[in-house]
């Protein structure tokens, strides 16, 4: 009668009657307090304090996407904190490419890693940063004994004298003649 073959019924009592459509609510937190905090702050344009508090309760794609319509300052110092919060290896790339800070990049990435670094470079710097970085970079790596590389970056800064130097360097090291 109202059952249906098998045991199987969709909730309504017969298969004449259409499924009620239910929603995906098992990430929505609807009604809570932070919740509240969230949309009240967005409905007045504090778009700032939408993401303290979507910070504050661990909603980081959250605060993200409010970030963004708040405007770039807003969206750079929330992922600058959302960076901070997670401290992964490439977040210094990506901090280096939000800030434009590639000379940190170039003070603190791991020597033995001084090729991925160069690409970085490579690809986000402009011709303005391009030599001072490739020297600073050569640099921390001729005082690590890396000549080679060191001549190979000090070949992209355009800086001959030292390339040649740290070349000649990496020559002797390897038992072979300079003359």
């Amino acid at each position: 009668a109202g059952g249906a073959a098998g045991g199987l019924s969709n909730g309504g009592g017969s298969f004449s009657e259409p499924a009620t459509p239910m929603a995906d609510t098992s990430y929505v937190q609807e009604g809570t307090e932070r919740e509240d905090d969230i949309q009240k702050a967005i409905f007045v344009g504090n778009y700032e304090g939408a993401v303290d508090t979507c910070l504050k309760v661990g909603r980081l794609a959250d605060a993200l996407l409010v970030a963004n319509i708040g405007g770039p300052e807003l969206f750079k110092r929330t992922m600058q904190r959302y960076m901070r919060r997670n401290p992964r290896p490439y977040m210094a790339v990506i901090s280096a490419m939000v800030d434009g800070d590639y000379m940190s990049l170039v003070k603190t990435r791991p020597v033995a890693q001084w090729r991925e670094t160069l690409a970085v470079l490579a690809t986000y710097t402009g011709p303005d940063q391009w030599a001072g970085l490739c020297d600073a970079l050569a640099g921390r790596l001729g005082q690590t004994g890396m000549a080679h590389a060191a001549s190979l970056c000090y070949i992209c800064a355009g800086n001959v004298d030292q390339a040649v130097a740290y070349w000649s360097m990496g020559l002797r090291a390897s038992g072979g003649s300079v003359e």
